[in-house]
């Protein structure tokens, strides 16, 4: 069993504290030390090799772990919700657990030089990371605000700021580092917040999902429950969380503690509902398959908000 884990700091209320939950649920299991980039985290030198935990754990950027889940090279990740639907009948979703927000993110953001109204025809980037989030966008650029824009992918804060194109699509530490450090665009729009407000619902921007089989089948079941256990230990926001989160990004701690307060990574009935409304718009515009229920790990039959 391995386990995919993003490598934003968004996600460290539920990763944090994961490794020595695990670590509890394994006793004698080596703690992982961090890792980036899809490889699987090492213990430290000297402690325990000869005998790896389970689940091993995968840190990687979204369309990388997007990638090794639906290739196979991993048992069960968070994943772009938007994959979701894209994989709904290879994947069940691991229940009460997810990454998303009821207005404000401040790390899905449009940055432009222009007004919305202005874009209209014009090019606009996306970081190479996003997946959901570049749906999302054209979703509430086109259904919401008339605005038919050409999108450009993988695009980088170095174009943009060079003039390339007037807008550009960041998420993540990418997002929070950009406004922190150097951004200067006239105009920034929330994607969260103008889900919210277009839709009235959250926003669900990242799963966990799995590939289940009889064989993992007991393994995931674990796996939701120390996710759950993680979750509760970091939404305590400790020292140590914060401290990763303000190395990584260089916000202070009231910074990250209002951006944490606007985040939820549980998954509740209205979650469930503002992401097939999502699903259901993306899908009008080709650009996911139908979706109208979401099948659980051990719900039967699947759960339709």
């Amino acid at each position: 069993m391995n386990l995919g884990c993003l490598n934003y700091i968004n996600v460290l209320p539920i990763t944090h504290a994961l490794p020595e939950v695990l670590r509890a649920e394994q006793p004698g299991a080596p703690r992982l030390s961090p890792a980036r980039d899809g490889r699987p985290g090492n213990p430290p030198e000297g402690r325990g090799r000869e005998a790896p935990p389970t689940p091993e754990l995968i840190y990687g950027e979204p369309s990388a772990l997007n990638a090794m889940l639906a290739e196979g090279a991993i048992d069960a990740s968070l994943i772009s919700s938007i994959e979701y639907a894209r994989h709904q009948d290879e994947y069940v979703v691991l229940p009460d657990l997810s990454i998303s927000s009821h207005g404000n993110t401040k790390s899905v953001v449009l940055f432009s030089w222009l007004p919305l109204n202005e874009l209209n025809g014009e090019v606009i980037g996306a970081c190479a990371a996003t997946a959901t989030s570049s749906v999302l966008l054209q979703v509430l650029l086109e259904d919401f605000s008339g605005v038919h824009a050409v999108y450009q992918a993988r695009a980088t804060v170095e174009e943009f700021e060079a003039g390339d194109f007037p807008a550009l699509l960041l998420i993540g530490d990418e997002a929070l580092h950009y406004r922190a450090t150097h951004g200067n665009a006239l105009y920034e729009y929330d994607l969260g917040a103008m889900w919210k407000d277009a839709s009235g619902l959250p926003m669900v921007f990242a799963l966990w999902a799995a590939r289940v089989t009889e064989a993992n089948r007991e393994g995931l079941r674990s796996v939701q429950r120390a996710l759950v256990t993680a979750r509760e230990q970091g939404l305590r926001l400790p020292d140590g969380l914060l401290h990763d989160a303000e190395r990584r990004t260089g916000l202070d701690e009231a910074t990250l503690r209002e951006y944490y307060a606007g985040l939820s990574f549980d998954l509740p009935a209205d979650a469930v509902r503002g992401l097939l409304a999502f699903y259901e718009r993306a899908a009008a515009r080709g650009l996911c398959a139908p979706c109208k229920a979401l099948r659980f790990l051990e719900m039967e039959p699947a759960y339709n908000a």
